[in-house]
């Protein structure tokens, strides 16, 4: 077992709420990275179209939609977020 891993008491009522917002977390972050995989496939940098068709969004809103999905992305990767769902995931 790596050292950084962080066993939680899932006996315990604060344990459980912990377990749950890694979960949750984890769930976000998942969802998250598919969204922006998803959104790379459908854009050349040029054209969001394709992309603003496909997820429901008004013209010419795609490209910001899609900035603020990877930049917010981008915000999660360099802070704790990452480390809480591996340490005690």
């Amino acid at each position: 077992m790596a050292d950084n891993y962080i066993s939680v008491d899932q006996n315990r009522r604060l344990g459980i709420q912990l377990r749950r917002l890694v979960d949750l977390t984890r769930e976000v972050l998942d969802l998250h990275e598919k969204i922006r995989s998803i959104m790379e496939n459908q854009t050349d940098g040029a054209s969001y179209a394709t992309l603003e068709k496909e997820f429901g969004l008004p013209t010419g809103k795609g490209e910001l939609t899609y900035t603020l999905v990877t930049d917010s992305l981008a915000v999660i990767d360099k802070s704790g977020v990452r480390q809480l769902v591996e340490w005690l995931g």
